[in-house]
Protein backbone atom coordinates (compact mmCIF):
# COMPACT_ATOMS: atom_id res chain seq x y z
CA UNK A 1 0.00 0.00 0.00
CA UNK A 2 1.08 3.61 -0.55
CA UNK A 3 0.84 5.56 2.45
CA UNK A 4 1.40 9.06 3.38
CA UNK A 5 2.37 10.50 6.64
CA UNK A 6 1.64 14.66 7.26
CA UNK A 7 3.43 15.03 10.42
CA UNK A 8 5.15 18.83 12.07
CA UNK A 9 8.51 17.99 11.66
CA UNK A 10 10.63 14.20 11.21
CA UNK A 11 13.86 12.84 12.03
CA UNK A 12 16.60 13.90 12.85
CA UNK A 13 14.11 16.58 14.89
CA UNK A 14 13.44 15.40 18.05
CA UNK A 15 10.23 14.80 19.55
CA UNK A 16 7.07 12.36 20.90
CA UNK A 17 5.29 13.07 17.81
CA UNK A 18 8.28 12.99 15.36
CA UNK A 19 9.47 9.41 17.19
CA UNK A 20 5.79 7.86 16.64
CA UNK A 21 5.79 8.71 12.77
CA UNK A 22 9.51 7.43 12.83
CA UNK A 23 8.47 3.99 13.78
CA UNK A 24 5.37 3.59 12.34
CA UNK A 25 6.78 4.82 9.13
CA UNK A 26 9.88 2.89 8.88
CA UNK A 27 8.14 0.00 10.39
CA UNK A 28 5.45 0.02 7.65
CA UNK A 29 8.37 0.51 4.81
CA UNK A 30 9.98 -2.68 6.50
CA UNK A 31 6.36 -4.80 6.16
CA UNK A 32 6.64 -3.97 2.25
CA UNK A 33 4.44 -0.73 2.12
CA UNK A 34 5.67 2.20 -0.26
CA UNK A 35 5.85 5.07 2.02
CA UNK A 36 6.24 8.86 1.89
CA UNK A 37 6.36 11.69 4.49
CA UNK A 38 5.45 15.22 4.04
CA UNK A 39 6.91 17.46 7.46
CA UNK A 40 8.29 20.93 7.36
CA UNK A 41 12.02 22.30 7.65
CA UNK A 42 13.75 23.72 10.58
CA UNK A 43 14.95 26.31 7.80
CA UNK A 44 13.67 27.81 4.51
CA UNK A 45 15.31 25.20 2.58
CA UNK A 46 13.34 22.42 1.77
CA UNK A 47 14.56 19.21 1.23
CA UNK A 48 14.10 15.69 -0.18
CA UNK A 49 15.42 12.30 1.00
CA UNK A 50 15.17 8.49 1.32
CA UNK A 51 15.88 7.21 4.64
CA UNK A 52 15.47 3.80 6.24
CA UNK A 53 13.31 3.09 2.78
CA UNK A 54 11.05 5.55 3.86
CA UNK A 55 10.90 8.65 1.34
CA UNK A 56 11.03 12.39 2.95
CA UNK A 57 10.14 15.77 1.67
CA UNK A 58 10.47 18.85 3.95
CA UNK A 59 8.78 22.11 2.83
CA UNK A 60 10.77 25.05 3.58
CA UNK A 61 9.98 27.27 6.48
CA UNK A 62 9.25 30.95 5.99
CA UNK A 63 8.23 31.61 9.32
CA UNK A 64 6.38 29.88 12.81
CA UNK A 65 3.37 31.15 13.90
CA UNK A 66 1.55 29.35 17.31
CA UNK A 67 4.02 26.83 17.15
CA UNK A 68 2.88 25.96 13.49
CA UNK A 69 5.49 26.55 10.94
CA UNK A 70 4.10 27.97 8.19
CA UNK A 71 5.49 27.07 4.06
CA UNK A 72 3.66 28.58 0.83
CA UNK A 73 4.29 25.22 -0.53
CA UNK A 74 2.67 22.85 1.92
CA UNK A 75 -0.87 22.96 -0.10
CA UNK A 76 0.81 21.91 -3.07
CA UNK A 77 2.67 19.40 -1.84
CA UNK A 78 0.39 17.87 0.01
CA UNK A 79 -2.27 17.54 -2.93
CA UNK A 80 0.55 16.51 -5.54
CA UNK A 81 1.64 13.71 -3.25
CA UNK A 82 -1.75 12.27 -1.70
CA UNK A 83 -2.58 11.48 -5.16
CA UNK A 84 -0.31 9.22 -5.58
CA UNK A 85 -0.98 7.21 -2.47
CA UNK A 86 -3.62 5.19 -1.58
CA UNK A 87 -3.72 6.01 2.51
CA UNK A 88 -3.44 9.35 4.09
CA UNK A 89 -1.90 9.31 7.63
CA UNK A 90 -2.32 12.95 9.13
CA UNK A 91 -0.58 13.44 12.54
CA UNK A 92 -2.14 15.96 15.00
CA UNK A 93 -2.31 18.65 16.55
CA UNK A 94 -1.00 19.92 12.79
CA UNK A 95 -3.66 23.01 11.57
CA UNK A 96 -1.87 23.33 8.37
CA UNK A 97 -1.87 19.76 7.13
CA UNK A 98 -5.77 19.14 8.70
CA UNK A 99 -6.12 22.74 6.27
CA UNK A 100 -4.67 20.92 3.62
CA UNK A 101 -6.02 17.76 4.11
CA UNK A 102 -9.86 19.18 3.95
CA UNK A 103 -8.79 20.03 0.36
CA UNK A 104 -8.31 16.78 -0.74
CA UNK A 105 -11.24 14.65 -2.66
CA UNK A 106 -13.56 13.25 -0.07
CA UNK A 107 -13.34 9.40 -1.39
CA UNK A 108 -9.47 9.59 -0.43
CA UNK A 109 -9.26 7.48 3.37
CA UNK A 110 -7.62 9.73 6.04
CA UNK A 111 -6.41 8.26 9.23
CA UNK A 112 -6.45 10.49 12.11
CA UNK A 113 -3.85 10.34 14.81
CA UNK A 114 -4.65 12.29 17.72
CA UNK A 115 -1.64 12.87 20.20
CA UNK A 116 -2.33 15.28 22.57
CA UNK A 117 -4.48 18.28 23.14
CA UNK A 118 -3.97 22.03 22.73
CA UNK A 119 -2.88 23.53 25.71
CA UNK A 120 -0.65 26.22 25.31
CA UNK A 121 -2.22 28.07 22.29
CA UNK A 122 -5.94 28.79 24.32
CA UNK A 123 -6.15 32.57 22.92
CA UNK A 124 -6.50 30.79 19.61
CA UNK A 125 -8.87 28.11 20.02
CA UNK A 126 -11.88 29.80 19.08
CA UNK A 127 -10.42 30.11 15.42
CA UNK A 128 -8.88 26.26 15.56
CA UNK A 129 -12.04 24.33 16.99
CA UNK A 130 -13.67 25.09 13.32
CA UNK A 131 -11.02 23.42 11.95
CA UNK A 132 -10.36 20.81 14.48
CA UNK A 133 -13.69 19.91 14.30
CA UNK A 134 -13.91 19.36 10.47
CA UNK A 135 -10.87 17.12 10.19
CA UNK A 136 -12.58 14.72 12.81
CA UNK A 137 -15.34 14.31 10.97
CA UNK A 138 -12.93 13.90 7.81
CA UNK A 139 -11.12 10.96 9.08
CA UNK A 140 -12.05 7.47 8.92
CA UNK A 141 -10.66 6.95 12.14
CA UNK A 142 -9.20 8.15 14.95
CA UNK A 143 -6.37 6.46 16.49
CA UNK A 144 -5.38 7.25 20.34
CA UNK A 145 -2.27 5.83 22.38
CA UNK A 146 -4.33 5.39 25.29
CA UNK A 147 -7.79 4.92 27.19
CA UNK A 148 -7.30 8.34 28.88
CA UNK A 149 -7.16 10.12 25.19
CA UNK A 150 -9.95 8.08 23.98
CA UNK A 151 -12.17 10.03 26.59
CA UNK A 152 -11.25 13.81 26.66
CA UNK A 153 -13.91 16.09 25.93
CA UNK A 154 -12.69 17.01 21.96
CA UNK A 155 -13.18 13.18 20.91
CA UNK A 156 -16.60 12.74 22.97
CA UNK A 157 -18.26 13.18 19.55
CA UNK A 158 -16.44 11.39 17.35
CA UNK A 159 -16.03 7.77 19.60
CA UNK A 160 -17.21 5.77 16.93
CA UNK A 161 -14.51 6.24 15.21
CA UNK A 162 -11.47 6.02 17.60
CA UNK A 163 -9.30 3.12 18.53
CA UNK A 164 -6.72 2.64 21.24
CA UNK A 165 -3.25 1.62 19.68
CA UNK A 166 -0.78 2.00 21.88
CA UNK A 167 2.78 3.44 20.81
CA UNK A 168 5.37 1.29 20.41
CA UNK A 169 9.13 1.03 20.37
CA UNK A 170 12.20 -0.52 18.87
CA UNK A 171 13.00 -3.25 21.62
CA UNK A 172 17.01 -3.49 19.64
CA UNK A 173 17.29 0.74 21.07
CA UNK A 174 17.65 -0.50 24.32
CA UNK A 175 20.42 -2.21 25.52
CA UNK A 176 22.72 -2.27 28.70
CA UNK A 177 26.75 -1.57 28.68
CA UNK A 178 29.18 -1.30 31.48
CA UNK A 179 28.54 2.43 31.16
CA UNK A 180 25.00 2.26 31.56
CA UNK A 181 25.27 -0.64 34.38
CA UNK A 182 27.45 1.80 36.49
CA UNK A 183 25.02 4.86 36.19
CA UNK A 184 21.91 2.71 37.16
CA UNK A 185 24.61 0.86 40.13
CA UNK A 186 25.13 4.95 40.92
CA UNK A 187 21.52 6.19 40.82
CA UNK A 188 20.37 2.75 43.09
CA UNK A 189 23.12 3.79 45.60
CA UNK A 190 21.85 7.36 45.80
CA UNK A 191 18.49 7.62 46.04
CA UNK A 192 17.49 3.19 46.32
CA UNK A 193 14.46 3.07 44.76
CA UNK A 194 13.50 5.76 42.60
CA UNK A 195 11.15 7.03 39.63
CA UNK A 196 12.99 8.44 36.75
CA UNK A 197 11.01 11.32 34.48
CA UNK A 198 12.83 11.94 31.29
CA UNK A 199 11.63 15.10 29.33
CA UNK A 200 11.24 18.35 28.64
CA UNK A 201 10.94 20.60 31.21
CA UNK A 202 8.15 22.00 29.59
CA UNK A 203 3.94 22.47 31.45
CA UNK A 204 1.70 19.97 29.59
CA UNK A 205 4.11 17.17 30.16
CA UNK A 206 2.32 17.50 33.64
CA UNK A 207 5.30 17.09 35.70
CA UNK A 208 3.94 19.08 38.66
CA UNK A 209 1.97 16.52 39.56
CA UNK A 210 4.42 14.18 39.72
CA UNK A 211 6.50 16.46 42.45
CA UNK A 212 3.17 16.42 44.22
CA UNK A 213 2.64 12.99 44.23
CA UNK A 214 6.66 12.52 45.15
CA UNK A 215 5.53 14.08 48.50
CA UNK A 216 3.44 11.63 49.53
CA UNK A 217 5.95 8.23 48.54
CA UNK A 218 9.06 7.14 50.09
CA UNK A 219 10.77 6.66 46.81
CA UNK A 220 12.63 9.34 45.08
CA UNK A 221 12.20 11.08 42.17
CA UNK A 222 14.87 11.55 39.75
CA UNK A 223 14.20 14.27 36.68
CA UNK A 224 16.18 14.12 33.50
Amino acid sequence: MKILHLGKFYSPVRGGIETVTQTLAEGMAAYGDRVTVLSHSKSNQGSEELIEGVQIYRTPTWRTLFSQPLSSRYFSEVKRLAADHALIHLHCPHPLAEAAVLTLPPAQPVILSYHAEVTRQKRIMPLYHFLQKSILRRASRILVSTQAMATVPTLSAFANKVAIVPYGIRANGFFENEDTKAQMKTLKQSFGPYVLFIGRLVSYKGLEILIEAAAKVSNHVVIV
